[in-house]
């Protein structure tokens, strides 16, 4: 009885100190209270409200803080304890499944996501939505397909492969990041060097970007292309000794997006249904008009855009070669060109996060050593690529992990639904071209046995989260 009464208090408190009216009320309150002593004088008034109030205002600094800092300490540990498996998607030669079905598949790992629902779980385990990644890899021209995720749910991680792609081969693999080089000394002491980014979306997400089914939905049968045609012929390039690769971060989000997304589609409905017109006396007056079909069109693809589910995304790639003939507009160029394609200028697309990348300039803040800046912020990408790191999601989280010539404060994610991730990462169709590039299946794999649990019952997916 007693634990029920506190879980409720507790509950209460931290939706309470959620809401930011509650942090105002209580300034005000707090400070009203120097207006019981103004007849000692303004300056004597303030001297004493401070006396007889510090602790209260001291309190509200340290129990914020505090709670940023135990917060972020409970969910590293919870991260460390979490094991993943990593498999590597073998692809026979010929795919007849396309983009769509990889979009099912990331519906059914949407399914997984778990979430800290009491107390317990929040400020004690530090339980935090597990996050899955999707990845392209190249080792000197050969093209390698992983996908790593929650190892306790593996079982449904392959039924949800198999079920829509019956005929690939997912094999548990040892992870290749102990091959790659995990500090900056490593790899100038094997004589190369790097060059890497994050990529976020440079409008907000309610804005779809261009995806696969403006690709391969084209009625002429010349005009259909695979997307991952681009990518391939990117890495399949790269000489031997080098390394290029994307890690597609995705961590299943709460339908928390789509409140404000709507506000948007809303204005857009409310501005595009008037029109402004000038009448012959020369007076400005609003009409109602139909929309355009570009507007109307807009509109459609931003309501079937929130219309998914969607995840939170983090997107990187890293490009490490020979020092002797390194060409760094080969990863900024050529890697940036495989995602420009899915950019428009009328709906949504990629930019780099470049507080994120391997480049600083003297005119840029803060304004000095830049080449100081340069090495720490290569290193602070490579060790999130090799950890697979998400943005902190505390202050003193992204505090802690700092240092003065890089902060850790422009890590973010972009919020992807279904549709624009099967887009950027799905086992390439019979489309692309890949022979020379993609280790490939020799042989289909019979359809998966009847039965292989694909969503699982409530209690089945309870054991994994």
């Amino acid at each position: 009885m007693l634990k029920k009464l506190i879980e409720i208090i507790l509950d209460a408190g931290e939706e309470l100190f959620k809401k930011e009216e509650v942090w105002i009320i209580l300034f005000i309150a707090g400070f009203a209270g120097i207006f019981f002593f103004l007849p000692l004088g303004i300056e004597n008034a303030f001297m004493k409200f401070i006396e007889l109030t510090w602790w209260f205002w001291l309190f509200l600094f340290v129990i914020k803080n505090f709670l940023s800092i135990w917060l972020f300490w409970r969910r590293e540990i919870f991260q460390a304890d979490t094991k993943y498996i990593v498999y590597e998607i073998r692809i026979p030669r010929e795919t007849e499944k396309g983009p769509q079905a990889m979009e099912q598949v990331l519906a059914s790992l949407h399914s997984l996501r778990n979430t800290a629902d009491d107390p317990k779980e929040i400020y004690w385990d530090g339980e935090v939505t597990r996050y899955m990644s999707l990845e392209i890899i190249s080792f000197g021209g050969e093209v390698h397909f992983y996908f790593r995720g929650y190892e306790k749910a593996k079982t449904l991680l392959e039924a949800a492969f198999f079920a829509h792609y019956p005929e690939i081969e997912l094999v548990k693999s040892e992870d290749y990041m102990k091959h790659l080089p995990q500090t900056t000394k490593e790899i100038y002491e094997a004589g190369n060097e790097m060059w890497g980014s994050d990529m976020i979306l440079k409008k907000d997400p309610v804005y779809p970007i261009k995806t696969y089914q403006h690709f391969l939905d084209d009625p002429g049968e010349e005009k259909r292309v695979d997307p991952m045609g681009n990518f391939l012929e990117v890495f399949g390039k790269i000489k031997q000794n080098e390394i290029a690769g994307v890690q597609i971060l995705i961590c299943p989000a709460s339908a928390d997006w789509v409140e404000p997304a709507q506000k948007i589609i809303d204005k857009f409905k409310e501005d595009t249904a008037k029109r402004q017109i000038i009448t012959p006396e020369g007076e400005a007056k609003t009409s109602i008009s139909i929309r355009s079909p570009g507007e109307t069109e807009k509109l459609t693809e931003m309501e079937n855009n929130i219309g998914k589910v969607a995840f939170n995304t983090v997107i990187r790639f890293l490009y490490i070669a020979p020092q002797e003939g390194f060409y760094d507009s080969y990863a900024r160029r050529g890697i940036r060109g495989a995602f420009n394609q899915y950019s428009d200028a009328g709906r949504n697309g990629f930019i780099l996060n470049e507080p994120m990348s391997t480049r600083a300039k003297l005119w840029a803040f803060p304004y000095i050593f830049p080449k100081t800046r340069v090495q720490f912020r290569k290193q602070r990408l490579l060790m999130n690529y090799f950890t697979r790191e998400m943005p902190k999601d505390t202050f003193w989280g992204k505090l802690l992990t700092s240092h003065f010539f890089n902060q850790n404060f422009m890590m973010k994610t972009s919020i992807l639904n279904t549709e624009a991730i099967a887009s950027l990462f799905h086992p390439p169709t019979i489309l692309v071209m890949t022979a020379p590039h993609l280790r490939r299946v020799e042989s289909r794999r019979a359809g998966a046995q009847s039965g292989l649990p694909i969503f699982g019952d409530e209690e089945d997916i309870a054991k994994y989260q």
